[in-house]
């Protein structure tokens, strides 16, 4: 069993299109393969490969098993046989109130408030199947079949397996993509009994050359953006210092600011961009402390779903240990205010230590939509002094990324 709570980490999101096809090999019915879901890159803070490594591109044969080696806030969803997967997602992901997206709108509140659906993303489809002891989950292309995430998990871990027994039918292909990075994919092709089908050598051949290379990238865009220090004059004949909320590459992506510190006359402006972003969403949000007492929503114990006038109880009080709970038939769920958390607090100037600017959710999977920026950029204007020590930021979405700004 797996816990019935779910939290998404953080924080975006894309397609690691190398197109594979294994060397020639025997049949190997009732074969077993193995596929690692996405990797962190030691050598830069923040740094990770976001691929299913080396299996882009597979062939099987019906009965065999994929198991699927996940770590950090990914998914290995197998989505419906001979289903597109940018068709797929834009009918079931990107928007709310899509069945997979983040957030939906909640029946339950007053007119634009939402409420997370990290349940539907972070949740196995099937939570008596695919895991460790566990029979593997069948997929034979009819439904989707969801691996859930690190924290749908009962005793989360960096890692877990999540297995699937493919039992589509020869000719048939399927997706299975990240639903937390929904650009992380990879396209399993069946093939006839009497075909080859791709080897673990290969894939993980394959893998190791491609974690090499995100390597490689991470490493000299990291020493690349930490060292800039460039502006720009903006089509509204502003000048902005120019910095950015994480980079991506199309494989793999870093979850730092750059620079990691700014250092501002009184009065100056700073752009941070999110449109370079592939896979994740990030917030720009200061300072620290102050920016931690703005109230962004409720958690709630939702007792008849979204049924119109929803009964909703308080959450029972949990021990530092422990997570908090609902009562049975409850569902726990967050309640938003668009205005506030998704698209952000403050107008533009930050005045002092105990005024707040927060940027709201901006990347590479946010819709724009009713209050959400998408991938736009975000600007603020320093008029406070930053005195013996520096103005400090994060991003709600990712704990460890945070940076710093001295206003002379």
């Amino acid at each position: 069993m797996r816990r019935t709570i779910a939290a998404l980490s953080s924080a975006a999101v894309m397609l690691a299109f190398v197109a594979f096809t294994g060397p020639s090999a025997s049949a190997n019915h009732n074969g077993a393969l193995e596929v690692q879901v996405g990797a962190p890159i030691a050598s830069v803070n923040g740094a990770a490969s976001m691929r299913f490594l080396g299996a882009s591109r597979i062939t099987v044969h019906q009965g065999d098993t994929i198991t699927f080696d996940i770590g950090g806030a990914h998914t290995a969803t197998s989505l419906p046989a001979n289903t597109g997967a940018d068709d797929w997602l834009d009918d079931n992901f990107r928007g709310l109130d899509k069945p997979f997206y983040y957030v939906n709108t909640d029946p339950d509140e007053a007119a634009g408030i939402v409420k997370d659906n990290f349940l539907a993303i972070d949740q196995p489809s099937d939570p008596t199947c695919g895991g460790a002891g566990e029979p593997a989950c069948v997929h034979d292309g009819t439904e989707v079949v969801n691996s859930g995430s690190l924290f749908g998990q009962d005793s989360p871990a960096e890692r877990f397996d999540f297995t699937i027994d493919v039992d589509a039918q020869a000719g048939d292909f399927f997706w299975v993509v990240c639903l937390a990075h929904p650009h992380m994919r990879m396209k399993v092709t069946v093939v006839a009994n009497n075909a080859a089908a791709t080897t673990q050598e290969a894939i993980d051949t394959a893998a190791a050359s491609q974690l090499a290379q995100d390597t490689d990238w991470a490493e000299a865009t990291h020493a690349k953006y930490k060292a800039k220090r460039t502006s720009h004059v903006a089509a509204n004949g502003v000048r902005y210092r120019d910095a950015w909320a994480g980079v991506d590459s199309h494989t793999a992506s870093i979850a730092q600011f750059y620079p990691r510190k700014l250092v501002l006359k009184k009065g100056q402006r700073v752009r941070w961009r999110f449109d370079g972003l592939v896979y994740e969403d990030h917030t720009v949000s200061m300072p620290i402390p102050a920016i931690f007492g703005i109230n962004f929503g409720t958690a709630e114990c939702d007792t008849n779903g979204d049924a119109p006038d929803g009964d909703v109880e308080p959450i029972p009080p949990a021990t530092p240990e422990d997570e908090p709970t609902c009562p049975p038939g409850a569902v726990l769920e967050f309640d938003f205010d668009p205005a506030d958390f998704l698209s952000g607090v403050g107008d533009g100037v930050l005045r002092g230590r105990n005024d707040m600017e927060h940027s709201g959710i901006r990347g590479a999977n946010i819709v724009t939509e009713g209050p959400l920026h998408g991938n736009s950029s975000y600007d603020v204007r320093f008029a406070a002094r930053s005195g013996d020590r520096p103005f400090q930021y994060l991003c709600f979405l990712h704990d460890r990324m945070g940076g710093k700004i001295v206003v002379k």
